[in-house]
């Protein structure tokens, strides 16, 4: 029959004492050796009994069945003087000793205690171990209070091997049972506080910590949830995801860039890189700026950054020997989802500067587009391209929207420095190209259906020059057209003395002005230039000389005073006969100034003092050129 010592609450402070009488226990039950020395001796157990209870005695040693259990118990009072002995209510030692192997699991236990019910009754709490620091002293103070300590030790010379060691091992389920349990732990640690300075629910030296499954954290407060340190010397990456192939799938590293690299040979599901999802609910009016991803580059100190460096750099390649239709760096998009939330403006992507520094930024690029070519030799290359949009919706649609451009001492909304502009590539009837001016909202407008085969608009469509197919030109509306100007003489007698000769004179008076655009007639005699540049002047005279066989030049005369001879425009006659009208024309062209002067002019070649008549005069300017 199995026997139980019972607790015994009495202590001893005489070791001679002997065991047996202290304990109450006839020899049937334990065994001192033949020493009979309660310090030093073996006490044998018989292998039916089992023993509870505190026992309060000095180093006890007992033999049970070839292993040495080994127990130091201490009560009473604390020792005299100071001691830097360890003391233990309970010691438990188990040595293998012999040769004999040990197949189990669980072989050697220097400790075993377990709870078990066999009845049908409610146990509200069952722990198989409990542990309980206790002070029951006021002042009472302990440097470094443990719960349960575990560790190891290897005697000095002594090689150990082991093969797994494992300083708490909590286990599963055993047996073929049925375990009907709500919540199962494997190690639940209550909460941990009223320490001064640090609360710490686990606290772990080096060594790898390693999950077998989902990390879950439930913060119990205003703080941060996860808290990830890197050494000071840090050189390896500071964090890594990995396959199950140990393969680097996400990771941070020293200098904390944070890489995504996944990977996937499903082809019947899209691989995402990286997913940033964020949602914000607002009970009211919300003016505050959301944005799903902000990243910012700071470049400190004061040294010279001379390469390039992005807020966001994205790259795509095609690693593989297939081919890939369709390769995009970068993609942004917007929109609303089925609740019907409506958007006033929605950018895909909005570009800005910003800052408060004193620092000069020489150059601003919106937008710049390196090296198309820079892999192999694409067939075609197009820097931006906006694919095709015909979905019938909305009001209006535009490709490229440029606002108001200014504020600088030069201003481009666009600006090319080589390459062809192409518009309407397609041929598309209904697309038109319009340029506006300050007030006229067609200064060049390119209709592409006008006239069946397109028409180009110059000053306006209404009022304007009209350019067909072909090379038509037109003036519509009220569009006076080209700087033109013209005088005339008709059935006049206009004298003009010719005191030397070889000496131009020009025809003071008795001319009357014609059609003008672009210039002034004035003075009776002169057209006055009002736009600077080329013109084709035409004129002819008929003309009487009162005396015989006289050479006669007519010309034109021009500049800011209108005296200077254009001798490109001159044409000359014969007079034979005094009194004869003797018809002499001719064309030119005459490079005009602001202001200047355009009159008819002549020369006698032969004579001096001659007197000629003009009867008909007629002289038209045009502008050809700037």
């Amino acid at each position: 029959m199995k026997q139980t010592i019972n607790p015994l609450h009495r202590t001893h402070d005489r070791v001679s004492d002997s065991v047996l009488d202290i304990l109450d226990l006839s020899t049937n039950y334990l065994k001192l050796d033949a020493s009979n020395d309660p310090i030093t001796g073996d006490l044998s157990l018989t292998s039916s009994l089992s023993v509870s209870g505190q026992l309060s005695v000095g180093e006890t040693k007992t033999n049970l069945s070839g292993t040495v259990l080994t127990s130091w118990f201490v009560t009473g009072a604390a020792p005299i003087t100071n001691s830097s002995a360890s003391f233990s209510a309970i010691k438990g030692d188990i040595s293998n000793t012999s040769n004999v192997n040990f197949t189990s699991g669980n072989a050697l236990r220097g400790f075993f205690g377990g709870v078990s019910t066999q009845g049908t009754g409610l146990v509200a709490g069952a722990t198989a171990l409990d542990a309980v620091n206790q002070t029951s002293v006021t002042g009472g103070q302990v440097t470094n209070w443990n719960g349960l300590r575990t560790f190891y030790f290897i005697d000095t010379g002594i090689t150990a091997t082991v093969g797994t060691y494992i300083h708490l091992n909590v286990g599963g389920k055993t047996g073929s049972g049925t375990f009907n349990v709500t919540n199962h732990y494997g190690l639940k640690i209550a909460n941990i506080s009223g320490a001064s300075t640090l609360n710490y629910s686990i606290f772990t030296g080096t060594g790898i910590n390693q999950l077998g499954d989902q990390l879950n954290i439930i913060g119990s407060g205003d703080r941060i949830q996860l808290l990830v340190k890197g050494n000071a010397t840090q050189t390896s990456d500071f964090m890594e995801i990995q396959s199950s192939g140990s393969a680097v799938r996400f990771k941070v590293d020293k200098n904390f860039s944070l890489s995504v690299l996944p990977t996937s040979t499903d082809q019947s599901v899209a691989l995402v890189g990286a997913t940033i999802t964020s949602e914000k609910v607002a009970a009211g009016s919300d003016a505050t700026q959301n944005s799903a991803l902000n990243i910012t580059q700071y470049l400190r100190g004061s040294q010279n950054y001379t390469n390039n460096n992005y807020g966001i750099q994205g790259f795509a390649y095609n690693n593989g020997t297939g081919t890939a239709s369709t390769l995009t760096g970068m993609q942004f998009g917007i929109g609303s989802l089925t609740n019907g939330g409506n958007i006033t403006t929605g950018n895909c992507l909005f570009l800005q500067t910003f800052g408060s520094g004193s620092g000069v930024v020489a150059n601003v690029n919106g937008v710049v587009i390196a090296s198309m070519n820079a892999y192999n030799t694409p067939t075609t290359s197009k820097a931006i391209k906006i694919v095709t949009n015909t979905v019938a919706q909305g009001t209006s649609k535009y490709g490229i929207a440029i606002e108001d451009f200014s504020g600088a001492t030069n201003n481009y909304a666009i600006q090319t420095n080589a390459g062809n502009i192409v518009f309407n590539e397609g041929g598309d009837a209904s697309t038109d190209f319009r340029v506006e001016s300050d007030t006229e909202a067609n200064m060049l407008f390119l209709d592409a259906n006008a006239d069946t085969d397109g028409a180009l608009y110059l000053g306006g469509s209404t009022n304007g020059v009209k350019v067909n197919k072909g090379g038509d030109v037109k003036f519509i509306g009220t569009g006076s057209g080209l700087q033109y100007g013209s005088m005339y003489a008709e059935d006049a007698a206009i004298t003009t003395t010719l005191t030397n000769a070889n000496t131009y004179y020009g025809i003071a008076s008795g001319m009357t002005g014609g059609s003008e655009n672009g210039c002034t007639f004035q003075n009776t005699k002169e057209i006055k230039i009002l736009t600077a540049g080329i013109y084709e002047v035409s004129w002819s005279m008929s003309i009487s000389v009162n005396a015989s066989d006289q050479t006669i030049e007519g010309l034109v005369m021009a500049g800011a005073s209108g005296t200077t001879a254009q001798v490109q425009c001159g044409n000359a006659t014969r007079a034979k006969e005094n009194g004869v009208v003797y018809s002499v024309s001719g064309v030119g062209l005459v490079t005009c100034a602001v202001d200047d002067l355009i009159r008819f002019g002549l020369e006698n070649e032969t004579s001096a003092g001659t007197v000629i008549t003009v009867s008909h005069a007629n002289m038209t300017i045009k502008q050809i050129g700037a």
